[in-house]
């Protein structure tokens, strides 16, 4: 726990150039928290005190807090925040969560990645998209899977790693509905372009627009949900 937290530090404080970033970092970093239970329900969370912990302002933490109680997974109570009791794990609160960490690891991908690197999530992307090897869904789905944890490879950043394999297995069976329901949808252009422009974002070392297709992206996955959920 001691190891993460001073990679958090070293992300929020040096990492991202932004405050935008600044507070993904933050926004990931609290939601793995809650997820493993290193900060279990009721836990108040402190704007000032996790500030100091990773040597940000209170204002970046306010804000991370904001989105995560607008997403669900913390509650707002006397002017302050703590963690929820009956932490919601419903696909639309999985992609909330997935939101700020995926956009974030796009960013780090294109910054820190390498052209073997970019490569090889093309090459996931060809395999998801079907215009490679076995084009079914469950093999799809499996390709969707290793193109986003080869993304996180790219950042060079273990946090991220651990933070998208825990992420992916939660959301694991997410994933094959989604991935059946495009599929019928677009039969002939494949999946959603906005993963092309990622694997050109991250072969040009684009940070911004590989932030951009990501969260694109999303907005599509978040649409597929919204149907499957009724």
């Amino acid at each position: 726990m001691a190891t993460r937290r001073r990679e958090t530090a070293r992300r929020v404080a040096s990492g991202p150039a932004c405050p935008a970033e600044i507070v993904d970092a933050i926004v990931a970093r609290l939601n793995t928290g809650i997820r493993d239970r290193e900060l279990p329900g009721g836990t108040i969370l402190d704007p000032d005190s996790l500030a100091g912990r990773w040597n940000t302002s209170a204002a970046n933490v306010v804000q991370a807090l904001a989105r995560l109680h607008e997403a669900g997974a913390i509650l707002r109570e006397d002017g302050g925040w703590r963690v929820r009791a009956d932490r919601p794990t419903r696909p639309r609160e999985i992609l909330a969560r997935a939101q700020p960490l995926f956009v974030a690891m796009a960013r780090m991908a294109a910054e820190n990645g390498n052209p073997a690197e970019a490569a090889a999530v093309s090459a996931a992307r060809d395999q998801f998209a079907g215009l490679s090897g076995d084009a079914t869904a469950q093999a799809r789905a499996d390709s969707y899977r290793e193109l986003l944890k080869l993304v996180a490879k790219a950042t060079h950043s273990d946090f991220l790693k651990q933070s998208v394999d825990r992420l992916l297995a939660e959301a694991d069976g997410m994933i094959l509905p989604i991935v059946k329901r495009d599929m019928r949808l677009f039969p002939a252009s494949g999946p959603d372009q906005d993963l092309a422009r990622l694997c050109r974002a991250l072969m040009q070392g684009d940070v911004e627009s590989a932030a951009a297709a990501m969260e694109d992206h999303l907005l599509i996955v978040g649409c597929h949900i919204q149907a499957l959920s009724g």
